[in-house]
């Protein structure tokens, strides 16, 4: 039988200690301050990995799969990211194991929000362990100006934003921002996510932004019809 040659291992990061602690400080600030987006400006080359989305997109993912993951991981790749190329270079860069289904993954990294699975199939982590559970990295466009929801906790400062934070990655499935907030009732359960924007970037640099699971959200369907205030689950801080 013969395969397919895979394509040459790009390099990972230029500097890999120092590249890696820059790029931990950033996811810091992004998960510190939900909701704003920060720039990621270290990023691995990519140009063979995944043609069918933008370069800086792919180099953060890439960057963040770089910095936190190890042979100790499980990465789930969704179909829009789980190449021959990607499953590769992970693996020797990372030395990380690939899940064959997100319910297993301690980091899943999600190329097609869209078509991403429900919360419910990562895992939300123990009651003894909650630090156990899923990191959701996903692809979405940071500049897009639709509102989306209105989130609020621990980094958003309730006197600059006292209903919540405006925010609205565009790109996410409807159900997301409802099941974000009902995903609230399992405190301190439940999956953490850091968006990577979509848009190309034009530079050696791509936005991130972090959404804990600590943050609670009032969803669109709710503050548009005034419920807002009513809502004492989702705005709790």
């Amino acid at each position: 039988m013969i395969h397919a040659a895979l394509p040459a291992i790009l390099p990972g990061f230029a500097s890999p200690v120092h590249d890696a602690q820059q790029c931990f400080r950033t996811l810091l600030e992004a998960m510190s301050r939900p909701g704003k987006p920060v720039c990621l400006g270290v990023l691995p080359p990519v140009t063979s990995l995944n043609a069918a989305m933008p370069a800086s997109c792919i180099s953060g993912m890439v960057a963040i799969a770089l910095t936190l993951c190890d042979a100790d991981t499980q990465i789930w790749l969704d179909v829009c990211l789980d190449t021959p190329a990607m499953r590769q270079h992970l693996r020797f860069h990372c030395g990380c194991s690939i899940a064959s289904g997100p319910e297993t993954a301690s980091f899943a990294f999600i190329g097609n929000a869209k078509a991403m699975p429900r919360f419910a199939a990562f895992s939300p982590g123990e009651p003894e362990y909650p630090d156990r559970s899923a990191t959701l990295i996903i692809a979405a466009k940071l500049t897009a100006e639709e509102q989306g929801c209105l989130i609020s906790g621990p980094g958003i400062s309730p006197a600059r934003n006292p209903q919540g934070l405006p925010f609205g990655p565009g790109g996410l499935p409807a159900w997301f921002w409802e099941e974000w907030a009902m995903s609230r009732d399992g405190y301190p359960l439940g999956v953490d996510v850091v968006f990577v924007d979509s848009h190309p970037s034009g530079g050696n640099f791509v936005r991130i932004a972090g959404l804990p699971r600590s943050a609670s959200a009032v969803p669109p369907s709710r503050f548009r019809s005034g419920s807002a205030g009513e809502n004492k689950i989702c705005m709790s801080r």
